[in-house]
């Protein structure tokens, strides 16, 4: 029995998700350790953001939880000029996002560029990341993504 490998992703080409799967839950209370800055005077923010200054301004929509980035791929095209990050804890799930990012930054060069993900625990570092009220706060409802349900 052959195990798929993990394909390189092309300068041009979109990463595929079924090398990425992995469990649907992540234990939040379990003792992972993630790589997390002291304070968000700590961070290195040309590392996310590389076509902004090295201090690109504040980030203003935080996807916790961001799964497969869907939500942070349409969002970032709908406010080109706010800063986006997504943080999810599942470390497949966000190389997945990371090398989507990239391909999709290639892809359409000038797009993009405002999103960013984060592979960190929220419940235990969001506070890191972030200043007070410095995020702000977003209600995501299927019209914002354009999805209709019918019945």
């Amino acid at each position: 029995m052959e195990v798929a490998a993990e394909p390189k992703t092309e300068e041009k080409e979109l990463p595929q998700k079924r090398y990425f799967r992995q469990r649907a839950h992540c234990n939040p209370l379990a003792n992972n350790e993630f790589d997390h800055p002291v304070s968000p005077n700590h961070i290195d923010w040309k590392v996310f953001y590389p076509a902004y200054p090295s201090q690109p301004g504040l980030v203003e929509f935080a996807d916790v939880g961001c799964g497969y980035g869907g939500l942070l791929m349409n969002l970032a095209t709908m406010f080109p000029e706010k800063l986006m990050m997504g943080m999810e804890i599942r470390q497949k799930v966000s190389a997945y996002v990371r090398q989507k990012i990239e391909a999709l930054r290639t892809l359409h060069p000038g797009q993009y560029q405002n999103i960013s993900v984060v592979q960190t625990n929220a419940m235990k570092y969001l506070p890191n990341y972030f200043r007070k009220a410095q995020v702000s706060p977003v209600l995501a409802t299927d019209s914002v993504l354009g999805v209709y349900r019918v019945g």
